[in-house]
């Protein structure tokens, strides 16, 4: 397991050093660190959702639609972070740009 974890690390490090220059915010270390963080907190979209259903439509959409969208948006999350995680080294989509926007769970929309 520990020669594993040091190859990857390792592959990371190599392909995070010849990935072509980036001078925007979006380059490979962006992205891993953007894929990492909604792969850990995908699942805060729940409570996020029941809020924002709550601040928008009120205390019934709070209780009933909330959960199910913030279901549905953490797994998506979750999903992207993965995606965003293990394919870091490349530049998919083009430039390293997000996938899903907002970037991270509690950043605004606009």
């Amino acid at each position: 397991m520990r020669k594993v974890i040091l190859l990857v690390t390792a592959m990371a490090l190599f392909f995070t050093m010849i990935a072509p220059p980036v001078y925007a915010k979006d380059n490979p270390a962006t992205k891993l660190g953007r894929g990492l963080a909604n792969l850990l907190t995908g699942w805060v979209e729940v409570g996020a959702e029941i809020s924002r259903q709550l601040e928008k439509k009120g205390e019934i959409a709070a209780i009933f639609v909330g959960p199910v969208l913030g279901l549905c948006k953490a797994v998506g999350r979750t999903a992207v972070g993965a995606y965003d995680a293990f394919t870091f080294p490349f530049p998919l989509p083009a430039g390293y740009k997000p996938v899903i926007e907002p970037e991270f769970v509690m950043q605004d929309d606009n």
